[in-house]
């Protein structure tokens, strides 16, 4: 008799549970890689802006000031400085490579500014938390329909990343009401202060201000520049969260600037309510271990979530010299 060969049904089961087990072990190790070059690419992206920042600082002798406010985008007709009422990642554009961007819009050409307000960047996305893509514009924030000197964007580019605005937490505002009134308005302050915000501002880009590398008195490798913002997961696509409504192009605003108080202190995504009014406020990151910073002297490092609160608010602030931090 001939005999035929074949699997019974207990060695076809021992072969699935053996390959199911194999796949259960390789999979963390293939998530894992996948969030190793992940993290890379932010690192990477955090270079060419630290880069590019000082760049920019070689040609007009300061940091970017960080703009007029959340109801104003960015003017190639106001070129650099304080009379830009666009945010610094739009300051940015010339110094890296993406001149022709930054001249849309010039002459009041409606259809061009808008078409900036919609212009995905990848060098500005986190890969571990989300693509560069157009966030919708939620009900909530009208005024992002409006967007002056003249926007009227269907979506928006956003940012995962934020300058360093300093050891004070600085409220947003709205800006001036027109062009006109960019002397007259009442530009905030830092909390706790009625001094000049140029002087007394602690950080790398304020409104209407941008800090010299030459004012750093803690060293430019002691100091932020710029890194990953802190996020809720549940807002990472929505355009709802009041810290990550605006546009890249926007002016001062929570979006785009993150702060140091000892009570702001390095946050992963999700590790606080998403309804915090604080969390808008400080860096944080997507990845597990720690979030990705540049410094001021163009270097990136990865910056654990347990550092010492003090340490990190000295990093945010650019001439603390070791002293005590206001109670």
């Amino acid at each position: 008799m001939r005999r035929r060969s074949a699997f019974t049904l207990v060695e076809l089961l021992v072969v699935i549970a053996i390959l199911g087990v194999l796949i259960a072990l390789l999979l963390p190790a293939v998530q894992a890689a996948r969030e190793a070059s992940r993290r890379t690419s932010c690192r990477n992206n955090l270079k060419q802006l630290g880069l590019g920042l000082l760049t920019y600082h070689d040609s007009q002798t300061a940091f970017p000031c960080g703009g007029w406010g959340f109801y104003w985008t960015g003017m190639p007709e106001r070129g650099f400085g304080p009379r830009q009422p666009g945010s610094w990642g739009y300051s940015l554009l010339p110094y890296i490579e993406q001149r022709p961007l930054w001249e849309l819009g010039r002459n009041s050409n409606i259809a061009e500014a808008n078409a900036r307000l919609v212009q995905p960047m990848p060098l500005f996305s986190c890969p571990t938390r989300r693509h560069a893509e157009i966030i919708p514009i939620s009900d909530k924030y009208p005024y992002l329909k409006t967007l002056k000197p003249f926007g009227s964007p269907p979506g928006l580019a956003h940012s995962d990343y934020a300058i360093n605005s300093g050891a004070t937490l600085i409220v947003a505002n709205p800006g001036p009401a027109t062009l006109a009134a960019e002397y007259s308005h009442d530009w905030p302050q830092p909390e706790g202060t009625s001094a000049d915000p140029a002087t007394q501002f602690t950080g790398i880009s304020y409104f209407r201000t941008g800090t010299p590398l030459d004012r750093i008195i803690d060293g430019a490798s002691q100091t932020y520049l710029v890194g990953e913002k802190y996020m809720h997961s549940e807002h990472y696509l929505t355009g709802e969260s009041n810290a990550d409504n605006d546009s890249l192009f926007t002016g001062f605003c929570s979006d785009n600037h993150r702060h140091t108080r000892l009570d702001l202190t390095l946050a992963a995504d999700d590790s606080l309510p998403a309804s915090s009014l604080l969390a808008q406020s400080r860096f944080g990151s997507a990845h597990a271990a720690g979030a990705n910073m540049v410094y001021c002297d163009g270097s990136v490092q990865a910056v654990s979530y347990d550092v010492d609160p003090l340490i990190h608010y000295r990093a945010g602030h650019c001439w603390d010299q070791g002293a005590d931090p206001p109670q």
